[in-house]
């Protein structure tokens, strides 16, 4: 064997030493998860139900492009629904997202959340499978087309 081969074997051999040390290291000396106490954990005073604070408005988002909404398109104009327009035949449910403990609702092809208004009523709870609307003293259960009963 010459001496080029086996200078260039005992390279091999070292890397494939400090390849197999590293991966033993890695293995044997794992840090584990930690999680946090919960009794540790400092008491804000949420629920959990109350609104987000907006930090855009509507027109600062189209400036922006999607800005806050995924799903509405930054070419399409906003539209403004006129008090008193909307009727509970003419509201449609697209879907349901949740992020966190907050759900979103996409209700005409506009996202609304709980506490926002649609047309003349407002959006009480989402829930997994559907919405809870009220107008006055009138409450409404939305359904997406598909989960109609």
């Amino acid at each position: 064997m010459s001496k080029k081969v086996s200078v260039e074997f005992g390279i091999v051999i070292l890397l494939g030493l400090i390849l197999t040390i590293l991966l033993v290291k890695s293995i044997l000396f794992r840090h584990p998860a930690t999680f946090v106490n919960p009794s540790k954990v400092e008491d804000t005073g949420l629920t959990g139900r109350e609104p987000l604070p907006l930090v855009l408005s509507e027109k600062e988002e189209v400036k922006l492009g999607w800005g806050m909404d995924p799903f509405r398109n930054p070419e399409s104009p906003i539209r403004e629904e006129k008090a008193g327009s909307t009727e509970a035949r003419n509201l449609s449910l697209s879907g349901v997202s949740w992020y966190q403990d907050r759900g979103a609702a996409i209700i005409n092809n506009q996202i609304v959340h709980e506490g926002d208004r649609i047309g003349d009523f407002t959006v009480q709870y989402i829930l997994k499978d559907h919405v809870l609307l009220q107008k006055g003293d009138q409450t409404i259960e939305l359904r997406s087309q598909g989960d109609r009963k």
